[in-house]
């Protein structure tokens, strides 16, 4: 189907500082803009490379040593053909230019990139590896770095394989003891799979469809055996499993925009058996400590034979409740500045106890515990809705197929008609400081007054410069536009501050405050920068708002959730992460 929603024009910011309004021309304006933004498509921009974490604060430094935080959404096609659409747009499918312009106008700046093992290493061995869809998906990730995508490589899977009714590992590293019950065995009241006659069992379900309860096959015999012959690399499974991952890491090293590696999506527990879950599921922590540790640092090993920068995202035991990582006692490698604690966020449920403040709370402490970066990479947006709750919610893009942990609801855009949802555009579009020059000591989003406060510091030379990505839609609330309020000293003192045109117009040398708007790629989408002054000293208070605003469509969420202050960012949850489903 077409695309339904408003076209977002394409601006290369470039094209401003020369002279170029893409809101005048000569007769038809819009196709002027139009006409004049096709052509500068293939303009390039460059991301500078995001080096290393604070293994003490666990803030994200750039090649430029300034502070980053992220907000994204999960993209994961889990079966074949394993990639989405890239020609044209689809509600459900595709991830293709109209997808890749929606992303810039809401100041989204990363992807976690879900790459199946069975899409990577069809056969067993050095040679079962599938290097042209290494090199498609390669390709597809640098043409992400035009569009202002960062990206994490993460190695998906629920349920462990397409096999058992989910996606991930291939057939082959499937292992099974003499006594091991056909799957779904014991768990009974669940749709059974359903295989090809001529195939056999080895082949995918032909009856895949996604449901609520997916999880409960988690516990089924077959299941917990195949995580533990990959945690015990039985008949050599952890070994092929480490050379997927020294594959990837070759085929993605030296991209400025992959910003690093996540090993495994919700580890399930070590159990060789249903009989042993029980056990398995009351000591968590064994898990952590005696299974997943040593297997993180033997995939962390391998990465650096091929990539020296990029940072090691890694989960605890899924479902992990109170726990969240209690059984490590370090990071993948023993390197906390290359490490990112990656959590998820779904409850309170029956597997997992943690509201997501709990869940936050516990998360920041572990990554503080162990040292590194931390990073909330899926969560329950029905929770942030607060009262306004939808049904159910899943973590990813869109859903591109329906098979476990990919429901058909809780999207950005609808899977029916197309459109994007103005509640969650809006929740994804806040504005956020997404770079600082200096120390970044919290910010918090008022959802009553729509004002951003940024606390920052100068750093220890040069000036601080604060960038905040904005977006200006009225359809999704953000109607007006987005100016420097307020700055003030650390006593209250507030300081008088100057507007211009641009960064030309800038004393370097200047001692005031100086702060002026820029247009950044697609139409809506702006950068508020704010340089504090070579003379500044000690932390300052920034605050910006919306000016002009009436008001429309600001009640799309609660006015009681100020959520920036519990799971984006503040002095006592520095933390990075925003996911949700794209997309069906």
């Amino acid at each position: 189907m077409s695309n339904p929603n408003p076209k977002i024009i394409y601006t290369n910011p470039a094209l401003e500082r020369s002279g170029y309004n893409p809101h005048s021309g000569t007769g038809n304006n819009t196709q002027d803009a139009r006409n004049r933004t096709d052509e500068v498509r293939t303009s390039k921009r460059v991301l500078p490379a995001i080096t290393h974490v604070d293994k003490d604060n666990g803030m994200f430094y750039d090649e430029l040593n300034r502070v980053r935080i992220f907000r994204g959404m999960a993209l994961s096609y889990k079966i074949a053909p394993f990639l989405p659409m890239i020609d044209a747009f689809n509600p459900v499918s595709s991830f293709a230019e109209d997808d890749l312009r929606l992303l810039d106008k809401l100041n989204l700046n990363v992807i976690r990139l879900g790459i199946s093992w069975a899409a990577v290493q069809p056969r067993r061995g050095s040679d079962g590896f599938d290097t042209e869809y290494l090199a498609r998906i390669r390709q597809m990730v640098q043409t992400w770095e035009d569009a202002g995508l960062y990206v994490i490589i993460e190695c998906h899977q629920d349920l462990f394989a397409e096999k058992f009714m989910g996606d991930g590992a291939p057939s082959w590293a499937i292992t099974r003891d003499w006594n091991t019950l056909p799957f779904p065995m014991p768990v009974h009241g669940l749709a059974r799979a359903k295989y090809d006659p001529l195939l056999g069992a080895d082949s995918a379900p032909t009856n895949m469809n996604y449901t609520d309860s997916w999880g409960f096959h988690y516990v089924s015999d077959s299941v917990t055996r195949a995580f533990w012959g990959l945690y015990t690399n039985y008949e050599g499974v952890q070994d092929e499993f480490v050379g997927f991952w020294g594959k990837l890491a070759e085929t993605f090293t030296g991209m400025n925009n992959v910003i690093g590696y996540e090993i495994i999506n919700e580890p399930f527990v070590a159990a060789r058996s249903t009989l042993h879950f029980p056990l398995a599921w009351l000591t968590r922590d064994r898990t952590d400590k005696n299974f997943l540790q040593p297997m993180y640092d033997r995939v962390e090993a391998v990465i650096r034979q091929y990539d020296s920068r990029g940072l090691i995202f890694w989960e605890p035991v899924a479902g992990s409740g109170g726990s969240l990582g209690d059984g490590f006692t370090k990071t993948p490698g023993d390197r906390p500045d290359k490490s990112v604690f990656s959590f998820h966020s779904y409850g309170p449920n029956a597997i997992d106890s943690l509201t997501m403040e709990t869940a936050i709370t516990k998360g920041v402490y572990q990554a503080k515990r162990l040292g590194g970066g931390r990073m909330l990479t899926e969560w329950d947006v029905e929770y942030v809705q607060g009262p306004r709750r939808l049904k159910r919610v899943g973590w990813q893009f869109k859903q591109f197929a329906r098979v476990a942990g990919s429901p058909p609801h809780g999207t950005l855009v609808d899977p029916r008609t197309g459109v994007y949802r103005p509640g969650m555009c809006k929740l994804f579009s806040r504005p956020y400081p997404s770079a600082v020059s200096g120390e970044l000591i919290g910010f918090a989003f008022n959802w009553t007054t729509s004002e951003l406060t940024v606390d920052a510091a100068p750093p220890s030379s040069g000036d601080a410069e604060i960038i905040i990505s904005v977006t200006e839609e009225e359809l999704w609330g953000w109607e007006g536009s987005w100016r420097l309020q307020s700055v003030s000293r650390a006593d209250g003192e507030r300081i008088g501050h100057v507007r211009v045109e641009d960064e030309s117009e800038l004393d370097v040398k200047g001692k005031g405050v100086r702060w002026w708007v820029e247009r950044a790629w697609v139409e809506g989408s702006k950068l508020v920068k704010i340089r504090l002054g070579t003379d500044w000293t000690g932390p300052a208070k920034v605050v910006i708002g919306l000016s002009g605003a009436s008001g429309a469509g600001m009640q799309e969420l609660p006015e009681e959730h100020e959520f920036d202050q519990h799971w984006d960012f503040d002095a006592s949850h520095p933390l990075n992460g925003s996911w949700n489903d794209w997309k069906m």
